[in-house]
């Protein structure tokens, strides 16, 4: 047989195996495809439910405890609104006062209005460390050799000699640490950037006057109480405000809506009536006098 000849009989055969080939193989591939498809998708439940027995329970967050003023003065009155902050601030002066004063009627009037005291107006009433060393001396005869007062409180010095001397006082007679106890600077300097230690100083002193000065103590739980109350007040003031603002929108709107149809109604024809013009009678001229 020529070459020619089994050329053309080889042919076929190869472009046969090549058409088989190509129909034969995606076929497979197609099947072999959607068994694991198939497998994976009954095993994803399975997986699923598997790693949520698996996983821990989620911890249940327990809502913070209220802050105990005994414990930390300061955190608690940052939890307040301002106007509880306002109500604490008052009740403490009071108390401070009133040991350092006896009788109530030298007593000068606290600042604030509705026994609300503000941060600045807190530092301002303390500055001059006059009311500090006057109850330093009044439960303690003797702490500060001089109490500076009056027009000498004014001078600068003067009022650092006060504020010192109740610092030395609140240390060694009261026992409070050197980081319950404010500086000078804290309370002529640094504005209200000083009012928490300031206030932590007042407070711890309160809480230690009975134990160790045998003076009366700050009642807590009434300071507490009335700061919350105080706050409470405030909200429902603000909620009950909110309303009338409201309501007296809505009536204004509700008038100039209603103006238009109140016009509109108005009979047509309708006049306004006048008020008819009553003439002046005519006065006669005077007679002539007659001549002499």
């Amino acid at each position: 047989m020529s070459a020619e000849a089994t050329a053309t009989v080889a042919a076929p055969v190869v472009e046969e195996t090549v058409e088989k080939k190509e129909v034969t193989a995606p076929d497979a591939t197609a099947t072999a495809i959607v068994e694991e498809v198939k497998k994976d998708g009954e095993a994803a439940p399975a997986a699923a439910a598997e790693e949520a027995a698996a996983a821990p329970e989620a911890p249940v967050e327990e809502p913070p405890k209220p802050i105990d003023p005994r414990e930390d003065p300061i955190g608690w009155v940052g939890s307040l609104f301002p106007v509880g902050v306002h109500k604490a601030n008052h009740l403490l002066l009071q108390w401070l006062q009133a040991g350092a004063i006896e009788k109530e009627e030298d007593r000068a009037p606290l600042p604030g209005r509705e026994e609300l005291v503000t941060k600045n107006q807190f530092l301002n009433y303390l500055r001059d460390g006059t009311l500090l060393a006057k109850f330093a001396n009044a439960v303690a005869p003797g702490s500060i050799e001089k109490v500076h007062e009056g027009e000498d409180a004014k001078v600068k010095d003067n009022q650092k000699a006060n504020i010192e001397g109740f610092i030395t006082f609140v240390k060694e007679k009261a026992g409070l640490t050197e980081e319950q106890v404010f500086t000078t600077e804290d309370l002529q300097d640094k504005g209200k950037a000083g009012y928490n230690a300031v206030f932590n100083t007042i407070f711890n002193l309160g809480l230690k006057a009975q134990e160790k000065l045998n003076a009366n103590g700050i009642n807590v739980d009434q300071i507490v109480e009335a700061a919350q109350t105080a706050v409470k007040s405030s909200i429902i003031q603000q909620i009950l405000a909110f309303f009338a603002r409201t309501l007296k929108k809505k009536d204004s709107k509700k008038a100039v809506e209603d103006a238009p149809a109140a016009e509109e109604q108005k009979p047509e024809g309708e006049a306004t009536e006048e008020v008819p013009k009553v003439e002046e009678p005519t006065v006669p001229a005077p007679a002539a006098v007659a001549a002499n």
